[in-house]
This record gives structure tokens, C-alpha cells and sequence, in this order.
């Protein structure tokens, strides 16, 4: 029986790659299955990697019958490969809430934890004299506020504003009001 996709971790039969706690994998001798062979393969498309373990061929020789670690999917770990690469020149996610989120220069072999930005809310209010906003967001980072008369185009830099420790941070529109409206958006700052 074969897993589609999977591969040898090691060629020597008695030889394991065992993940230590710190994230690197160490050859690991094992002393009573003596697998053939160890693969490692998301074979039920669950997208979490399975391990199927070979103790012999078709002929006879296995000692302990073949078996499968079903990943059951309780880890939130997402593993991908880079080949020799040093780095990943960026890492896009996309949250299933719309967010996305991007890192540069991802170096490899690390376990990266990574949370989700809080999307950035804007209030606006509008006196006779002036506009005036606030924006909650990620405690310290820096937002750019953009602001259009068209909602589909033309979209121009406002300001930046960096929120506190608590998310918050106030900015204001000198600009006139064309047609009595004025869209707002934020973006996290590079």
C-alpha cells in the first residue's frame, strides 16, 4: 500500500526523523519495529500530515504488520517546505475572516506563531467646522488612514496614525466634503 505524495523520511530501515520539542528533528533508531519504510503525507486530505509506517514488503518479512498515524487534527501546525531556500520572501495568509496578513523574509526552520490582526474599526464625526475620527485596531501599530470622494477610485493617503496600548488612536480630515460625502478606510501600516 503507497500514500500518494508520501516519501521516505530516511532510506536506512532502522532510522527515524523524530521532531524534537524545539522544533529541529533529530535520526532516531528505532529498537523493536525496525520499519522499512516511514512516510509522511496528508492522506485523507484533511490538510493535516499523516505518518504510515512499512514494516516489510508483500513477501512476508515484516515482523509487526503496517500501520498508520491518523493526525487527527488536534494541533494547529501548517507545514510546508522551502527546499535549500535560507528564507521565504513573504508569507501571505488569509484569514478566513478577509484579513490578510503579510511577513517578509521568513527564515526557515522555525515554528512561527501567528495570531490574527484585530481589522481596524473607524468612527467619524462630522461638526460644522470639522471632521474628526477614531480608529481601534492592534495595540501600538501604525495605521494609514486613505480617504476618497468616490468609493471605487481614487483613493489617496491621509495620515498615519500609531493607536496605543489599548488600540485606540484619533486623527482628523481638513479637507472639504465634495458632495456632502467622504469615504474612510485603514490599512496597516508597512
Amino acid at each position: 500500500m503507497g500514500l500518494p505524495g508520501a516519501r521516505p523520511l530516511h532510506f536506512r530501515h532502522d532510522l527515524f526523523d523524530c521532531r524534537r520539542c524545539d522544533g529541529t528533528f533529530s535520526p532516531t533508531q528505532f529498537q523493536s519495529l525496525f520499519p522499512w519504510n516511514v512516510g509522511a503525507a496528508d492522506y485523507d486530505l484533511d490538510g493535516f500530515l499523516d505518518l504510515y509506517v512499512a514494516n516489510g514488503d508483500d513477501f512476508g518479512t515484516a515482523k509487526t504488520a503496517n500501520f498508520l498515524y491518523h493526525n487527527n487534527g488536534n494541533n494547529l501546525i501548517a507545514h510546508f517546505g522551502l527546499g535549500d531556500a535560507p528564507s521565504a520572501t513573504a508569507l501571505r495568509i488569509e484569514w478566513p475572516s478577509g484579513t490578510v496578513q503579510e511577513l517578509a523574509n521568513v527564515t526557515v526552520n522555525q515554528i512561527l506563531t501567528i495570531t490574527e490582526p484585530r481589522r481596524p474599526v473607524l468612527a467619524v464625526a462630522v461638526t460644522a467646522t470639522q471632521l474628526t475620527g477614531t480608529i481601534a485596531g492592534d495595540p501600538d501599530r501604525p495605521y494609514q488612514i486613505h480617504v476618497a470622494d468616490d468609493l471605487t477610485v481614487g483613493w489617496t493617503l491621509l495620515t498615519t496614525v500609531t493607536t496605543d496600548a489599548a488600540g485606540a488612536a484619533n486623527w482628523s480630515d481638513p479637507g472639504p466634503i465634495a458632495q456632502g460625502r467622504r469615504f474612510y478606510k485603514a490599512l496597516g501600516a508597512p
